[in-house]
């Protein structure tokens, strides 16, 4: 066939891990739902298959397994990542510098945490090859790492947010809105955030980032420069959502929530003025 364009796909699998004594709960619902009959007709045709972890309980798409405590475990695919990992390892053989960037939108304990798997894949990456890994998705800061001397950005946030202002949405759109049909664009959003009171305008953290500029010496990290961004929240609509460098407090309140972050991850930084810096 001719070569045509696809994206190049990061899948992953979800486990719910639950304790011994509520597993037996979510094996009797499915029995008495039906689906787990279901499930056992749909294998049997031949239109799927039985879990590989025979520990795994099906639940419609959901998949449990028993363990000490409850947890959300995910993992990458083993294919994808090593479908990746092949090509950084070409990159690294034809270029001074390999970045790798990840689009996730899945989150850990909490949406500024990473979702277990990536972090286990951009340092998989910096293994193979690349000299820094550069997330963004969840339209939130998250922290960075520093491993083997290379960067990780788990999340740069949004740098340019201006959804608001698109001259176009599809009718889809407007029904799962649940927008009037004659409603225009702008006041669809509108709607969407009650006036400013809920979604994206209404917290500050999804207007703030930061820039980060890097320096590299033989493909390793030499010098960090941190600077922090404000999309400018509070302005009117046709206003925010262009970036510029924040100043005062509001820097002062972005760089320390990013080197909170990146403390979780073992990076620390120092704060000097309008930047911070990594630390020795």
């Amino acid at each position: 066939m001719p070569g045509r364009p696809g994206l190049n796909p990061l899948r992953h699998s979800t486990v719910y891990e639950v304790t011994p004594a509520q597993l037996p709960v979510v094996v009797e619902m499915a029995e008495q739902l039906g689906l787990e009959r279901m499930r056992q007709k749909i294998v049997q045709l031949g239109f799927a298959f039985p879990p590989d972890d025979p520990a795994l309980v099906p639940f419609e798409k959901l998949q449990f397994r028993a363990a000490e405590k409850v947890a959300l475990r995910t993992q990458a695919k083993r294919g994808d990542v090593d479908d990746i990992a092949r090509w950084v390892r070409e990159a690294r053989d034809l270029s001074d510098l390999v970045l790798v960037s990840v689009h996730a939108h899945e989150y850990g304990d909490d949406e500024e945490s990473p979702a277990e798997f990536l972090p286990v894949f951009a340092r998989h990456m910096i293994d193979e090859g690349a000299g820094l890994v550069v997330g963004h998705g969840p339209h939130l800061l998250r922290g960075m790492e520093i491993y083997k001397s290379c960067p990780i950005f788990y999340s740069l946030g949004n740098f340019v947010g201006q959804n608001e202002l698109v001259p176009r949405l599809p009718a889809d759109s407007y029904e799962h809105f649940r927008a009037e049909p004659q409603m225009t664009p702008g006041m669809v959003y509108k709607h969407r955030s009650d006036g400013d009171r809920k979604g994206f305008p209404a917290d500050r953290r999804f207007w703030e980032t930061v820039v980060p500029i890097c320096e590299f010496a033989d493909g390793k990290l030499s010098s960090l420069e941190i600077h922090p961004v404000t999309l400018g929240l509070g302005q009117a609509r046709h206003l925010r959502g262009r970036p510029r460098l924040a100043e005062g407090n509001e820097a002062a309140a972005i760089l320390a929530r990013f080197a909170r972050l990146s403390e979780l991850f073992g990076a620390h930084l120092n704060m000097g003025g309008a930047m911070a810096t990594l630390a020795a």
